[in-house]
């Protein structure tokens, strides 16, 4: 369980405003630190995690199981052994006051499921086990997805595979944790073969290159006879693992906290005003300000490609409530990239049927977070529009002919949890159809939108909507122009 210590004790107010500023940044960053600890180590609930019984009881309690079950564990096949799996849990979750049989229980419950190619019931069992003892969670998670990889069959089940699969990848990489990321490699790159979702393709080719990333890092570490990194051992330490996270894998949320408590001075003031995430445009501007700074000044290639992609993001999120010469200023800088998000340019012409058009996670007419997901997966980047009963909703861009390509993954939000209609996914420029997507008619089923857009100006998206516009949570996720 990890508790952190917050001081409290306010600055004298007579002190200047900048040591005052510096004190409220402090106070920022603490609370941020607590509440990403919170949400990496979340507090159970009723009890604490209980300890993993010693194995002499474990050995007992599996035996009683097996007698009670006796019947079912003689029955061989997959259709018995799901069922039994699905009978163990039952149990499980009946079972009160005896930690001993309910791990046996729920560990007997993941082996059935796994033997039976079961995902569902594997996970069930896995959840609960994590969640009720004090186990290597990821360790434990990344085993049962191996074992499962090698029984799965059909494309749903692989798809199932891949939604979970891949998050655990990502902790896997994101906690530097290379043998357990590697063992998940494979299988996840033999269930997206075989699962036909181009989202969950492109996802896992991003997270195959945050791995070449980590491979390559920890191998220049033993080039240069440096030991393990570890968070906390020194500032040096924590910093570097920080602009690992961020500058090369892109990991913010889990190397703010880290620049935050680093050695760099720049990159710790800067850290500390994002997590106080700042809300007034006016500041959104000054922390874009900021890393675009890093970006114009900093000697690392992957240090100024992040921190221009990440002022892009601020500047993003401000630009709604800007105007004027701030407003121009933050145009133009967005406008000198090579590329961009959509969601980093100016929306024009917008129409949605019910509450408001989202990018980059923010909705535009209010403040308030909003966050894209398909296949459990978020789209940090994506757009999301209601489309109208019958109609269409859609989104205009003003290119100016600046970009040759553009490229995105459209799909059903995994809100839209029963859609009635069929919708139709367009890409327009300048009033062409540049790309039309096959009907969509379930959530979560992707398809790769490619679209040239050489010389085009005007750049407009739509999905239409075939008939009632129940759950109609259209998303494009990722787009980008080149």
């Amino acid at each position: 369980m990890t508790v952190l210590r917050v001081r409290t004790t306010l600055p004298n107010m007579t002190e200047p405003v900048g040591a005052i500023r510096s004190w409220l940044c402090a106070s920022c960053m603490a609370m941020a630190s607590l509440q990403a600890a919170v949400q990496e180590n979340p507090a159970p609930t009723g009890k604490e995690r209980l300890d993993v019984p010693d194995a002499a009881a474990v050995s007992a309690a599996e035996l009683k199981v097996r007698e009670v079950f006796a019947a079912e564990y003689a029955a061989r096949g997959a259709a018995p052994r799901r069922e039994l799996a699905r009978k163990l849990l039952e149990a499980a979750r009946r079972t009160r006051d005896d930690a001993v049989t309910l791990y046996v229980l729920l560990r007997e419950a993941r082996a059935m499921a796994i033997e039976a190619g079961d995902i569902e019931i594997a996970w069930s069992a896995v959840e609960e086990l994590a969640g009720r003892f004090a186990l290597e969670d990821l360790v434990m998670r990344a085993e049962t997805l191996v074992a499962l990889g090698k029984k799965l069959q059909g494309e749903a089940g692989f798809e199932a595979f891949l939604v979970r699969a891949l998050p655990m990848l990502d902790s896997a990489i994101v906690q530097l944790d290379l043998e357990t990321a590697k063992s998940l490699v494979q299988p996840a790159k033999s269930a997206a073969r075989r699962a036909q979702n181009p989202w969950l393709s492109y996802n896992l080719q991003a997270a195959e290159k945050r791995l070449e990333a980590l491979k390559s890092w920890r191998q220049e570490l033993a080039r240069q006879g440096k030991q393990q990194l570890r968070i906390g051992r020194s500032t040096d330490e924590t910093s570097a693992i920080g602009e690992f996270l961020c500058f090369e894998l892109g990991a913010w949320k889990a190397g703010l906290p880290l620049l935050a408590q680093g050695n760099n001075p720049e990159f710790r003031k800067i850290a500390r005003e994002e997590l106080s995430q700042p809300q007034a445009a006016v500041l959104q501007t000054a922390l874009a300000d900021l890393w675009w700074a890093v970006g114009e000044g900093n000697p690392r290639q992957e240090v100024r490609e992040r921190s221009r992609e990440r002022a892009r993001f601020w500047y993003a999120c401000a630009m709604p409530e800007l105007s004027g010469v701030f407003k121009a200023a933050a145009e133009k800088r967005v406008a000198a990239s090579s590329w961009n998000y959509l969601s980093e340019l100016e929306e024009r012409d917008v129409q949605v049927a019910y509450g408001d058009f989202w990018r980059a996670g923010v909705k535009t007419t209010k403040p308030g977070i909003e966050r894209v997901f398909v296949n459990g997966i978020e789209s940090v980047h994506g757009l999301y529009m209601h489309a109208l009963a019958q109609g269409h909703a859609r989104v205009s861009y003003e290119l100016q002919g600046r970009f040759r390509k553009m490229e995105a993954f459209v799909a059903l939000k995994d809100t839209a949890i029963k859609p009635v209609s069929a919708f139709t996914f367009v890409v327009e420029g300048d009033g062409n159809v540049l790309w039309k997507s096959a009907p969509i008619t379930g959530r979560g089923k992707s398809q790769h939108c490619l679209a040239s857009v050489a010389g085009v100006r005007t750049l407009r998206l739509m999905v239409h909507c075939s008939g009632a516009d129940t759950h109609a949570h259209a998303a494009w996720l990722e787009p980008v122009v080149r």
